[in-house]
């Protein structure tokens, strides 16, 4: 009898852990993102960016990070013009090399664009995306990042008319 609990307990437990195993990469790898004009390639131009209205000589328009509590806050900079190229500066943390994020352009829920990149860097890096101005007109557009076939993050922005 002892032996059928050892066994049933056993079987239990390996169960748990491939389980774990298998669903241990669904959680979001995106630590920040950051719309700005420009490329923002190293992960030290994210150091306090919860604080900063530009890196290393680029325009932040948006930046949105992960805090404390898995909770995401956001901070709008600057105006994100129409007509201009955007770039979504993205850090990702427990990310293996090779992993492959695609992102999503989308104006009023119409993707206009897509891309995909792959991590190039071992466990934290950054991946940066451009759409460019033609692409970028007045209204409502998001960003949506994918890991597979999974959405693991939504940005939504305000883009407004060039005065």
């Amino acid at each position: 009898m002892n032996r059928k609990i050892m066994n049933a307990a056993v079987i239990f437990l390996i169960t748990g852990m491939i389980l774990f195993l298998l669903t241990g990469c669904e959680f979001s790898a995106v630590n920040k993102v950051v719309l700005a004009d420009g490329v923002m390639d190293k992960i030290e131009y994210f150091e306090d960016i919860e604080t900063k209205d530009s890196a290393h000589g680029v325009n932040i328009y948006s930046a949105s990070w992960e805090d404390r509590g898995n909770e995401y806050k956001r901070k709008e900079l600057l105006k994100i013009p129409e007509g201009k190229d955007l770039y979504a500066n993205i850090l990702f943390i427990e990310s293996p090399k090779g992993m492959k994020y695609k992102v999503k352009w989308l104006e009023a829920g119409t993707v206009v664009k897509e891309d995909e990149k792959e991590m190039t860097t071992d466990q934290k890096g950054v991946l940066w995306f451009l759409i460019e101005g033609e692409k970028i007109k007045k209204g409502k557009h998001s960003l949506e990042i994918f890991y597979k076939d999974k959405k693991v993050s939504q940005l939504e922005f305000d883009v407004e008319a060039e005065k």
